[in-house]
This record gives structure tokens, C-alpha cells and sequence, in this order.
């Protein structure tokens, strides 16, 4: 009797020690998980700064008539051409002397126009007509015979018969470490389908004049224009214009390579 009472005792207290001790999905506790939010950041926009205007360039414009006392590039122009007509034989200076006034006197008596002395428009276009051919600014050296004359300053090429243009091209030459040299030369070769044997390039309508240098048509001065050179030659880029400048082109003709003034 007392034992059963004592196992009955025993076990009611095995009991509550187990009520008291939590079981295993109660211990266990879901962590919280938390969710992080990105936040995209919006590209601040760039505000729209006023640009200032570019000015535009200034032209120089001639104002008309130009007389006694003035100055500058035309002047010098007048002087050039009136030059070309033996009517001006004093230096040129691009100042409107006596000498100018008296030129151009003898060439509006010369051309039916009003005799002033003062140089209007209609007396410059009629001197311009009458002097273009006459290549104003060229190379003494270009105006006898036969001339291929060059000009770096104008970057052009003038072929001339006899003081007189009969073609002219535009023309690019060689840039600072294989420069076009300058002076007085002869044509000395002649090659229709010429091919550089150092840099395996078409040359055509060659024109050789000082030792490897020569005239000649580039297919890349034509597609770049002035964004290149050349390795030394004078490159031209109107193919047709070339062809037939080399058609009447002679061996031993000029070529004069120079700066104009």
C-alpha cells in the first residue's frame, strides 16, 4: 500500500518537471527574416546650360570706289593686274600711289569707261575679265614657255602656256618631314599607270620632276581632301582635270614649285 502510494507520488511529480520544460516546436522560434528594399537611385538630370552663341565671322567687305591714299590686299590685287596690262610699271606695294591713280586712269581711257582714277567696281570687274588668264600673282618664272607652276601658298596648279592659264587644280603636297621641295625643275618622266615601287600605291598620270617627286593623280587626296598629305609629291585630286594637263604635258616642260608674296 505505502508502495504504491510512494510510485504514485513519484510519478506525479516526473509530471510537472515535464510541464515545465517547453517542447521542441515550441523552443524553436522562426527567425524573422528581413527583406532589404533597394532603392534605385534616378540619374539626376543635367540642366540644360545656355550656350553662348557663336560669333559669327567678320567678312571683309570692299567698299567701292578705292582711291588715292588706301591700302591693303586689293589694292595690291589692282596694282598685280594693271601690271599684267604693262599699264603699272612701279613696284607693288598695296598702297594707292600716284603711280596706281595713273594706271588705272589709262586703263577706264582704254576701255571706254569714266576716266577717274578711282577704282569703282565696274572698273575691277572688267580688269579682273580681262587679267584672270593672265595668272596675277604668278611666279615670273611661269610666264614664259611651258610651265607647270605650283603655288604652296595657294595650294593650286596652274598649267601656262606663254604667261597665259590654260588649267588649274587644286593640288596637296608633303607634310613636315617629307616636304615638297621648291624651285625651278623639268619634267624629266612621264608615267600614264604609274605604281610607287616603295609604298605600292597607283600614281597615275605621274609627272616626275625632282628625283622620286612627282605630279600625280591620289585617290586619297580626293576622298580626304587636306586631312593628309603626301610623302613628298604634289598630289592632285580632279582626276579628269589631270589626265589632261598630262596629255599636254612634254618632257623637259617647267615646273615651278614656290610661295606666292
Amino acid at each position: 500500500m505505502i508502495r504504491a502510494l510512494a510510485l504514485a507520488v513519484f510519478s506525479a511529480l516526473l509530471l510537472g518537471l515535464c510541464a515545465l520544460v517547453p517542447s521542441s516546436a515550441q523552443a524553436t522560434t522562426t527567425a524573422p527574416t528581413s527583406t532589404h528594399v533597394v532603392s534605385k537611385k534616378h540619374p539626376k538630370k543635367k540642366g540644360h546650360k545656355n550656350k553662348r552663341p557663336r560669333k559669327a565671322k567678320k567678312v571683309k567687305t570692299v567698299v567701292w570706289p578705292i582711291g588715292p591714299g588706301q591700302q591693303g590686299p586689293t589694292v595690291k590685287d589692282i596694282q598685280s593686274r594693271l601690271k599684267l596690262r604693262d599699264l603699272y610699271p612701279a613696284k607693288i606695294t598695296g598702297f594707292y600711289n600716284p603711280a596706281t591713280q595713273q594706271a588705272v586712269l589709262a586703263f577706264q581711257t582704254n576701255q571706254g569707261l569714266p576716266a577717274t582714277g578711282l577704282t569703282d567696281r565696274a572698273t575691277y570687274q572688267k580688269l579682273t575679265e580681262l587679267t584672270d588668264a593672265m595668272a596675277p600673282g604668278a611666279d615670273p618664272r611661269c610666264r614664259t614657255g611651258r610651265a607647270l607652276c605650283i603655288d604652296k601658298r595657294s595650294r593650286s596648279l596652274r598649267w601656262m602656256i606663254d604667261g597665259r592659264v590654260i588649267k588649274t587644280v587644286d593640288v596637296r603636297f608633303g607634310a613636315s618631314y617629307s616636304p615638297t621641295r621648291e624651285g625651278s625643275f623639268r619634267v624629266f618622266k612621264k608615267s600614264r599607270n604609274h605604281v610607287s615601287s616603295i609604298f605600292h600605291t597607283a600614281m597615275p598620270f605621274s609627272m616626275f620632276f625632282s628625283g622620286g617627286q612627282a605630279v600625280h593623280y591620289s585617290s586619297d587626296f580626293a576622298r580626304k581632301g587636306y586631312n593628309g598629305a603626301s610623302h613628298g609629291c604634289v598630289n592632285v585630286r580632279d582626276y579628269g582635270a589631270l589626265r589632261s594637263i598630262f596629255d599636254q604635258v612634254r618632257i623637259g616642260d617647267k615646273v615651278i614649285v614656290y610661295w606666292s608674296k
